[in-house]
């Protein structure tokens, strides 16, 4: 009987990443502005997008969080502030 290997998925979705690092879809967002993960964009015969995850990346982030490893981060930029909130950031 012959056994299927099916390979690694290369791209995971916002959603299929989320989960796996155990976070909510927005956290993965404000990671891959903050410069701790990168998300490609997939562009659709439409013109639209969909944002990708590669798996060794998410894995990457995965085993970082296993061991506390965390990636500094630079925080010196202040917040955007949006012109529909005057006086919050």
């Amino acid at each position: 009987m012959w056994k299927v290997v099916y390979p690694l998925r290369m791209w995971l979705t916002r959603q299929e990443a989320a989960a796996k690092l155990r976070v909510s879809a927005r956290t993965l967002y404000n990671w891959e502005r903050s410069g701790k993960i990168r998300g490609y964009k997939k562009t659709l015969p439409n013109g639209s997008y969909r944002i990708r995850y590669k798996t060794e990346d998410v894995e990457a982030l995965l085993n970082e969080q296993e061991t506390g490893e965390y990636p500094v981060v630079d925080r010196s930029k202040r917040p955007i502030r949006w012109p529909w909130k005057k006086g919050r950031p």
